[in-house]
């Protein structure tokens, strides 16, 4: 198999992890949205909010991913990548002034959770797929990022 066919696949593989990724934190991000609204739960809400980051970081590698895979000239996958890196740095810069925020009221008393079964289990069920998940992704990844 040449190097060309073995990138070509390497790549296509890591498109294929990325919308399982997309996948998985769209559902983890509505459920603990939900349930933390439900529970009044600030935490399980900013739970629910770093799965939105999550998928938006995702859904943007995602994208750069498709323009390398549909053959973007090496140019256009820096363009690409530049792009996704200023989203990411936004998505986590706005995560974390949310945990500021909510750490502020939680230290003033102003709310009180109550406990959320469906919260339990979807965090429950995340600490099986985001390892797993992290697996796929590293494996796909180039191997230079694995030395």
């Amino acid at each position: 198999m040449s190097t060309r066919v073995g990138q070509r696949q390497g790549l296509e593989t890591a498109v294929r992890v990325e919308w399982f990724t997309v996948a998985w934190m769209t559902v983890e991000a509505i459920v603990s949205i939900g349930a933390g609204l439900l529970a009044r739960s600030l935490l399980l809400t900013a739970f629910g909010l770093d799965s939105v980051i999550e998928l938006i970081t995702g859904s943007i590698l995602l994208w750069r991913l498709r323009v390398e895979a549909r053959g973007a000239s090496s140019e256009g996958v820096e363009a690409a990548e530049r792009r996704a890196q200023l989203v990411t740095v936004v998505a986590l810069v706005l995560l974390c002034l949310y945990v500021l925020a909510t750490a502020g009221v939680d230290l003033l008393g102003v709310t009180r959770s109550e406990g959320s079964t469906i919260g339990i289990l979807i965090s429950l069920a995340a600490v099986v797929v985001m390892p797993w998940l992290a697996w796929c992704q590293w494996s796909v990844g180039p191997a230079q990022w694995r030395s």
